[in-house]
């Protein structure tokens, strides 16, 4: 009888690791499409930053509209600057963190519960994305992407 047990806990153990090594398979999955997607809108933004001052050189607009001209750029600036570094972070994340995009009614404790089953790990979790967040028990916008690194 002892035999049997033991055989259906192993059989069970053993269904555990298959489903979790096809979820691993899926998120690497996942984040490699996301990667692509992000390094695809980089792009975008580059041609759009590289092509707005040759607009200017051509049209010569006004000097008010030159000066919003001049804003949107430094902002489209930021903007592609930002992406670069979110590019940076995920190519130096392949392979030591997570990317994990938040869903309605999380918070940085529950994050901290499910990756590192302690609730207070939340803290670690804003500080390295620079969330800055009042509380760990604050809600979190739906579709903000995180980064969770392992330990």
């Amino acid at each position: 009888m002892n035999n049997e047990t033991l055989e259906d806990k192993y059989r069970k153990v053993l269904r555990q690791r298959i489903s979790l090594e096809g979820d691993l398979a899926a998120l690497r999955q996942q984040t490699a499409e996301r990667l692509r997607l992000s390094e695809k809108k980089s792009k975008k933004y580059l041609l759009i930053l590289l092509f707005t001052p040759f607009c200017l050189l051509f049209f010569q607009p006004r000097k008010t509209h030159a000066t919003l001209l001049q804003n949107q750029l430094t902002l489209k600036k930021d903007s592609l600057d930002l992406l670069q570094q979110k590019i940076q972070v995920l190519e130096n994340c392949k392979a030591k963190c997570v990317v994990y995009v938040t869903q309605s009614g999380d918070n940085l404790a529950h994050l901290g519960e499910l990756f590192y089953n302690d609730s207070l790990s939340g803290k670690q979790i804003d500080a390295d994305n620079h969330l800055n967040m009042p509380s760990l028990q604050k809600t979190m916008l739906a579709g903000d992407t995180i980064y969770i690194y392992y330990r």
